[in-house]
């Protein structure tokens, strides 16, 4: 069973690399943390990771998709337009 933080805004799955991402909002008391921005988790439920957690600004992350061909994930937040390399 997979465990999400509240809140969550966008969600991706990158099927070759067999993880799951999502967009979560900040929220102050959120079990057991949550700081807001970009988390994934294996597709198993196990290597929860939180992705991006900077420059996502107050309003947080806007847009979130998977680029599987470039292998990166690209996001739009009140601060800036990002990228991530999946490998």
């Amino acid at each position: 069973m997979f465990w999400f933080p509240g809140n969550i805004t966008q969600l991706e799955v990158h099927m070759a690399g067999k993880h799951i991402y999502w967009v979560a909002l900040r929220v102050e008391m959120s079990y057991p943390f949550n700081n807001g921005g970009i988390y994934r988790i294996m597709a198993n439920g196990t290597g929860r990771q939180h992705v991006i957690s900077t420059s996502i600004g107050e309003n947080g992350i806007k847009d979130l998709t998977i680029d599987w061909i470039a292998g990166m994930i690209k996001f739009v937040s009140s601060v800036l337009i990002g990228c991530y390399d999946l490998f």
